[in-house]
């Protein structure tokens, strides 16, 4: 019957005879360092394991590819091999690709992410922990939602983010998912014109990214956050906004840095703060000619700089 008590009860029982009171308390350093020995031996061995499986995991994607759209779940539901953490995850990541590629790829992402929503059901979730599996399922509705709203589909996306929302809920509660998360739901509401909706999501995610440091992306959230601001007429907070992107992402990627250049400059001129939109364009400038491939158009934003007529400035 002891068996069957609640745990705290075995516990407090245990802690009152002496004996075992010693053992509890005071446990040799030798059962400890076989303890942590015995644990780096298993984590070495899980971490074998899963690059494994992502280096196989890349030809398994190419031969699963390469067929035709209608046989690849056939092959999803009854391959072993597929059956892996490392494969889900390229699934996933190759969908992702789809919606980044120039020009994006919505169909082909959809079917990805319908694919890698497939395998998940078949990890074993003996061998894969479910909430990392659920963090999985909700990047795959999330791409769904993304290549939805690509299509014209935006009460198709809503339908997949809030499914991905679901699937968060289960899964690991890990800050930058959630963050990524956000902002798929911010550019949904911006497609859909709720402004005040695309502001609090990008507020919650630029406040994530920064925590966990990842700039880049805080940035991009705040370069969204200063065109919802321009969209509702403010902006000087647009500029602010902004301004505090073009400061994440200097000695960073170029392109970023451009795009948010230029959306600085045109808050900037909006605001009718021209000195400080004249310094953002002689950044931009020399940003373009130290990387002639960006194609900023120069010609075009040089108005942004002069309460004068545009013609009069070009």
């Amino acid at each position: 019957m002891a068996n069957l008590l609640p745990i705290d009860s075995q516990i407090d029982k245990g802690l009152r005879h002496p004996a075992r009171r010693r053992l509890v308390l005071d446990p040799s350093p030798a059962l400890y360092d076989q303890a942590f020995n015995r644990a780096g031996e298993v984590l070495t061995a899980c971490w074998l394991r899963l690059e494994g499986e992502r280096s196989a995991a890349a030809g398994h994607i190419a031969r699963l590819l390469d067929l035709p759209a209608g046989r690849r779940g056939l092959l999803v539901r009854n391959s072993e091999r597929l059956r892996t953490w490392g494969v889900l995850e390229r699934l996933v990541g190759a969908a992702r690709q789809a919606l980044a590629a120039e020009p994006a790829d919505p169909a082909g992402a959809e079917d990805l992410a319908a694919l890698a929503l497939e395998l998940a059901e078949t990890i074993d979730p003996e061998v894969y922990p479910r909430a990392h599996r659920m963090d999985l399922e909700a990047r795959a509705w999330g791409c769904t939602a993304r290549a939805r709203q690509l299509r014209g589909n935006l009460a198709g996306a809503d339908a997949a983010l809030d499914t991905s929302y679901r699937c968060l809920l289960e899964g690991s509660r890990d800050g930058w998912e959630r963050a990524v998360w956000l902002e798929l739901k911010a550019d949904l509401r911006r497609e859909q014109g709720r402004w005040h909706e695309a502001e609090a999501s990008l507020r919650r995610a630029t406040a994530i990214f920064r925590e966990i440091g990842d700039d880049r992306r805080a940035a991009r959230c705040l370069t969204d956050l200063g065109d919802v601001h321009r969209r509702l007429g403010r902006p000087k907070s647009a500029a602010g906004y902004i301004g505090q992107a073009v400061a994440l992402l200097r000695g960073g990627e170029p392109d970023l840095l451009a795009k948010a250049l230029s959306e600085q400059l045109t808050s900037l001129s909006a605001a009718g703060r021209w000195f400080e939109a004249g310094r953002a364009f002689a950044e931009l400038s020399s940003l373009a000619r130290r990387h002639p491939r960006l194609k900023v158009p120069l010609a075009e934003l040089r108005h942004l700089t002069s309460p004068l007529p545009r013609a009069l400035v070009e």
